[in-house]
């Protein structure tokens, strides 16, 4: 089998002079930090009264409770790992890009099994088993593949630590519940647990950051291939999923909620990699990759908080989705590259959509047109992409 490796290049933000901490190769520092507090939140919760205000703000950063911030961040780390595979699989032509195609298959199944508590709703460990196995066999043959390579023998190694470090949390529920626990163990026990699956998340990431281009765990959509595509059939799938009644809302998670949150992070990447290559402004790339990741933050728990609760919340919130469309025109401006027509007739769709969701105000549609706004994204940044390949190449003065 011949090998193909793409070897690590200098990062652009090392080169372009920006702050150590805010390069795409520190990133992986951020995401361990944040992921270690979210584990000191879930521990210091445990042992909170519930009546006090200390619980009612660090219960949405608590990682065994589900539609909060704490399992937004869980299933996006297991995105990220998803998302750097399938780059992976996109820059390579020959070798092993099959491994990293099942890798980010797998790894994608897993992130919507976070946040939408799949596996909570199968019911006996024994009606999971056929589901395990469906992930399990096919992961297990890509990681012999990459073990057979030496080049990817250590990444292979480091994700199957990572795995199991995942696979670990059955184990420790069945301990959970095999093992009366005392109250004073209780917050490190969940802490552990918790920790655990963030731990092999984090290996992972590290693992298929070696083989990245920019040697970042931030991966870079515009070299994905046909997302597009992915994004359109991921719509079609998500309107099947709102159209099937969820009545355990608030005690578990709504699996409708991770498209639109999922796909939000996919241009929350692409302004962090134009920010590395932006001349002038670089904060405003900065500023829109916030504004994608806390929308994304937001559709995880808007839409199952609303569904969950006997008076719906106002409508006006899911106008959080629209936020970054507005900076992103400003910065188009900014660049002087304002919108094409047909930029603008999906930005009136877009809002279009937020429009229908106020003038229906059905389960149906507050839980699927979110979906299709954060897919209106995926189209416009994709249709500016190819404007910005058309254009010709201005020769740069003598």
């Amino acid at each position: 089998m011949s090998r193909v490796s793409v070897q690590r290049q200098p990062t652009v933000g090392d080169s372009a002079g920006l702050p150590a901490a805010l390069c795409l190769s520190r990133a992986r520092y951020w995401i361990g930090g944040i992921s270690l507090l979210f584990v000191l939140f879930t521990i210091v919760v445990t042992y909170l009264p519930e009546s006090s205000f200390a619980w009612n703000i660090l219960k949405f950063f608590n990682l065994a409770w589900e539609s909060n911030a704490a399992s937004w961040w869980s299933s996006m780390n297991l995105l990220l790992v998803s998302l750097l595979a399938y780059e992976l699989f996109s820059v390579q032509v020959a070798g092993l890009r099959w491994s990293w195609l099942i890798v980010a298959l797998v790894y994608l199944i897993l992130s919507w099994d976070e946040m939408g508590s799949l596996h909570e709703r199968a019911g006996h460990w024994r009606d999971l088993l056929p589901y395990a196995l469906a992930l399990v066999i096919p992961l297990g043959y890509a990681l012999v593949m990459l073990l057979r390579q030496p080049a990817t023998r250590r990444t292979g190694m480091l994700l199957l630590v990572g795995s199991l470090l995942l696979s670990s949390a059955a184990g420790q529920e069945y301990f959970e519940r095999a093992i009366h626990w005392p109250n004073s163990l209780l917050g490190f026990r969940v802490g552990l647990e918790e920790g655990t699956e963030l731990l092999g998340m984090f290996i992972a990431l590290t693992a298929l950051a070696q083989h990245s281009p920019e040697g970042s765990v931030l991966a870079s959509p515009q070299r994905m291939v046909a997302l597009p595509v992915i994004a359109a059939l991921g719509l079609v799938f998500h309107l099947v999923i709102v159209s099937v009644p969820i009545l355990d809302l608030g005690r578990r998670g709504d699996p409708a909620a991770w498209y639109p949150s999922a796909l939000l992070i996919v241009p929350a990447l692409v302004a962090l990699h134009r920010s590395t290559r932006a001349v002038e402004q670089r904060w405003l790339w900065w500023l829109l990759a916030a504004a994608f990741a806390l929308t994304s933050l937001g559709m995880a728990f808007i839409i199952p908080a609303d569904l969950a609760r006997d008076n719906h919340l106002p409508v006006v919130v899911y106008a959080v989705n629209l936020l970054p469309l507005a900076l992103l025109v400003a910065i188009y401006f900014t660049m002087k590259q304002p919108p094409t027509a047909s930029e603008w007739l999906l930005i009136a769709i877009m809002v279009g959509a937020f429009a229908a969701v106020v003038l229906l105000d059905t389960a149906v549609s507050r839980r699927f047109l979110p979906g299709a706004v954060a897919f209106g994204y995926i189209l416009l940044l994709e249709l500016h992409r190819r404007r910005v390949a058309a254009a010709p190449v201005t020769p740069a003065a003598s």
